[in-house]
Parts: C-alpha cells; sequence; structure tokens
C-alpha cells in the first residue's frame, strides 16, 4: 500500500563562486545508480544533450558536497539542503530544471501503524515548512 506524503523540488548545486558548471563535459558528484536524484539529473541533462561525466559517485551526502565545495563537480540534492561553500545553480549556468520526486510511504498492509502514522506526519510537516 502506497500513501503519497509529497514532492520533494530537486535543484543544481556548485560551489560558491565555483566554475565547474561551465566545463565540458559537465563534472557530476552523484549518488549510486538506482538513485532517484541522479537518475531525474541524467535524464535532464540528455535531454538537454549536454555532454557530461560522472566524476564522483559517493553513497553519501558528506561526499557530493566534499566534491561540490571543492569545485570538483556539481552534484543534484533537494531544495531544502543548505550547505556551506555551495551554492543552487539553474537555467542561468545553462543547467536544466530538474523534475521533483514524490515522496511515498510503502506498507505490507492497509492500516498504517502508530510508528508509521507519526513518521508520514513528521514528513508532511517537513515537507510543508518548505513550501511555505
Amino acid at each position: 500500500v502506497k500513501t503519497a506524503l509529497g514532492k520533494e523540488t530537486l535543484v543544481w548545486f556548485g560551489a560558491e563562486g565555483g566554475s565547474a558548471y561551465r566545463e565540458n563535459p559537465l563534472p557530476l558528484a552523484m549518488l549510486p545508480e538506482g538513485n532517484l536524484y541522479r537518475d531525474r539529473a541524467l535524464a535532464a541533462l540528455r535531454a538537454k544533450r549536454r555532454d557530461l561525466r560522472i566524476a564522483c559517485v559517493s553513497e553519501s551526502i558528506a561526499g557530493l558536497h566534499a566534491m561540490t565545495a571543492a569545485d570538483n563537480a556539481v552534484t543534484v540534492l533537494s531544495s531544502r539542503v543548505t550547505m556551506p561553500g555551495m551554492r543552487r545553480l539553474g537555467p542561468r549556468e545553462g543547467l536544466p530544471t530538474l523534475r521533483g520526486v514524490e515522496l511515498v510511504l510503502w506498507q505490507r498492509r492497509p492500516g498504517l501503524s502508530d510508528a508509521a502514522l507519526r513518521l508520514a506526519r513528521h514528513i508532511d510537516i517537513t515537507i510543508g515548512q518548505d513550501r511555505t
């Protein structure tokens, strides 16, 4: 059973004062294959026929942050992310707008448990704060 919790906006990030976004091919710091953020970013770049190269694959946001803040690559994260040394990038820098991702809570049986209800409420409140 799937319960929709909201939508997450994805944005490009690069180093503050950096120029990695100008490189051709575009160097990317990405989460591993199968990650939806990665899939959205690659699809958007390919649709714009933008040359790219995967400069780094990291299983952690900290790894993506390190590569990006050092101006070795650009990355894609939630619009709610704020990290020192990084700034948002977009069409002005030649990067395509990204499709958002739907956040859902999957469960084996109908009817949320108390823990699942609390989690869903917490996520809804967090996403709701992002919308204001």
